[in-house]
C-alpha cells in the first residue's frame, strides 16, 4: 500500500527522479536516508512504500549532480547543506552556488561570495567571467558599428621609412 498523494501535488517516484536529476540510484537513496535531500510530498515508510520528490526536490537533487560533475565530495555536499539551512536559511534548490572541487561558496551577489566549508562565513570576492556572453555581447556591439572597409592585416600600423 503506497502514500496517496494529494490531487494538487504532483509526486515522482524515487527512480524518475534519480534518472532526472542524473544521479545513481544508491546515491539518491543516500541522499534521502542522511537527509541531504528528503523528499517532501512522501517519505519511504518501510517495504511496499514509495518515496515522492516534488519538483523542488527534483532541482536540488539535480544540483547535487552538478556539484558531484564538479568534483565536490558527497560528504562535502552534505556539510554545505547543513551550513546552508543552519546558517543562511537556503536550500539546495533555492541557493546560488560554486565550486572549486573542495569548497563550497554561497553567491550573495554579482560580487560576493561566502565559503560553506574551508572557512565558513568567510567572504570572498569573486570574479567570473561568461565568456560566451561576452562573445555574444561583442557580437551584438559590432553588429551595430557602421560598415568599415576592411583593414588590411599587412597595412596596418605600417609607418612609412625614409
Amino acid at each position: 500500500m503506497g502514500h496517496r498523494v494529494p490531487k494538487h501535488l504532483k509526486g515522482y517516484r524515487a527512480p524518475v527522479a534519480y534518472r532526472i536529476a542524473g544521479l545513481p540510484y544508491y546515491t539518491g537513496d543516500y541522499l534521502a536516508r542522511t537527509g541531504v535531500v528528503v523528499p517532501s510530498i512522501a517519505e519511504a515508510d518501510g517495504h511496499g512504500t514509495a518515496r515522492l520528490y516534488s519538483f523542488h526536490d527534483l532541482v536540488a537533487l539535480r544540483v547535487v549532480a552538478e556539484l558531484r560533475k564538479a568534483r565536490l565530495s558527497l560528504q562535502r555536499i552534505r556539510k554545505s547543506v547543513a551550513v546552508l539551512r543552519e546558517q543562511w536559511c537556503e536550500t539546495l534548490a533555492t541557493a546560488r552556488l560554486l565550486t572549486n572541487g573542495k569548497d563550497a561558496y554561497l553567491v550573495c551577489d554579482e560580487q560576493k561570495a561566502v565559503s560553506l566549508l574551508m572557512q565558513p562565513g568567510q567572504y570572498g570576492w569573486r570574479a567570473c567571467v561568461d565568456v560566451s556572453s561576452t562573445a555574444a555581447e561583442v557580437r551584438r556591439l559590432l553588429a551595430q558599428e557602421k560598415p568599415e572597409k576592411r583593414a588590411n592585416a599587412a597595412g596596418v600600423n605600417r609607418r612609412k621609412t625614409a
